[in-house]
């Protein structure tokens, strides 16, 4: 097995996306032997944010952002009226082996915010615990992630996603979903949103301890028999129930879990 870490510190780097700054940064972009095969990509983050967004390119770009830095006179009154030319490294690291490309980073208590671009037709393992959010747009193939304390957000994705958040928002929107996958979003402390295309075939488990379920996609729910007077779910409708919903999207398929205690649910179909 061949292993390519590589290492590239840009000094000055400005970056307006999803730091919202423009501030020094840390860059690294790893070359694929094979990019048409896929590959896949893994970070486990401690504290900042996470964007991953799919391209045409044939490598994979990483860069860190030092958050709340852009304007240094907001943490040190001394530093007004003067520009940051340098601050703690931020470790960050990438290193390939078969395909699978590994991010760390060693901020020393900063909060990073990565920002990743990749080939389209990429598997993704992401996690973060602290102080942000995971945005995917664009990428197609097996997504895993988890956020301990914020939102998840795919956005034109396709494939199949198991993505758990404790206290945070799950937005997804499917562009074409991959046939047998089984998928799971589940949430403690915030809503679920997720939209697949009108003619996927799977069946649905649902469940809200708290909130209330609904989906226009005109189907009906199976629920036990003790509750199951009255609890079907035309389009539009709203659905409480503390017991696991059942509905099956085009004469079912794989299952999909969609559960949290303390938020809405609503299955969507794509627009």
């Amino acid at each position: 097995m061949r292993r390519f870490p590589y290492w590239i510190a840009l000094l000055g780097a400005a970056f307006g996306g999803l730091a919202g700054q423009e501030i020094p940064a840390d860059r690294i972009v790893v070359s694929l032997a094979r990019p048409d095969r896929g590959g896949t990509l893994i970070i486990q983050h401690d504290k900042g944010s996470i964007s991953v967004v799919g391209s045409e390119a044939s490598a994979v770009t990483v860069e860190a952002f030092r958050r709340g830095l852009s304007s240094p006179e907001a943490g040190d009154p001394d530093a007004r009226g003067m520009k940051l030319i340098a601050g703690p490294p931020t470790g960050l690291r990438a290193v390939e082996a078969d395909g699978t490309v590994t991010v760390t980073t060693d901020g020393r208590g900063q909060t990073l915010d990565l920002v990743v671009k990749v080939p389209r037709d990429f598997s993704l393992k992401l996690s973060t615990v602290h102080n942000g959010r995971i945005d995917v747009e664009n990428v197609s193939g097996e997504m895993e992630i988890t956020n301990s304390n914020g939102d998840i957000r795919l956005e034109k994705v396709a494939g199949s996603a198991v993505l758990s958040t404790f206290d945070g928002r799950i937005t997804a929107r499917f562009v074409e979903v991959t046939p047998g996958a089984p998928m799971a979003f589940t949430s403690v402390y915030g809503r679920i949103d997720v939209a697949f295309p009108a003619d996927a075939r799977m069946t649905v488990r649902m469940k809200s301890d708290n909130g209330l379920i609904y989906s226009d996609f005109g189907l009906k729910a199976e629920v036990p028999q003790t509750r199951r007077k009255g609890l079907t779910v035309p389009g539009g409708q709203s659905l409480s129930s503390r017991d696991w919903i059942t509905a099956r999207l085009n004469g079912g398929g794989p299952e999909t879990l969609l559960k949290s205690f303390d938020g809405n649910i609503y299955l969507r179909k794509t627009k």
